[in-house]
């Protein structure tokens, strides 16, 4: 969990909550269609902004994530995290 990979193969790239906000702002402004291309973008953004990091570790010998690379606690934790931050005005993109 300390890499954004768990059992199975699945890769933690994004919070549920900031998908469904992103997504839902670029379909609201700028219809389905733009939403579906962001959509897509995003994710592959994501992905290998995540890919690089395992890549990176890999490369010089990292075993834990570094603290300063940005991310979301996992689960409910993060999903608090992320609703905090935009409460607060705080909102950073985790990735």
């Amino acid at each position: 969990m300390d890499w954004h990979a768990g059992t199975g193969g699945w890769l933690c790239y994004v919070l549920d909550n900031e998908w469904r906000d992103h997504i839902a702002a670029v379909e609201q402004n700028e219809g389905n269609k733009a939403a579906m291309i962001y959509a897509v973008q995003y994710c592959i953004r994501n992905l290998r902004w995540l890919l690089y990091r395992h890549f990176m570790a890999s490369v010089i010998g990292i075993s834990e994530w570094p603290k300063d690379w940005p991310q979301w606690s996992h689960a409910e934790a993060g999903r608090r995290e992320y609703e905090q931050s935009k409460r607060t005005g705080g909102y950073r993109e985790a990735a």
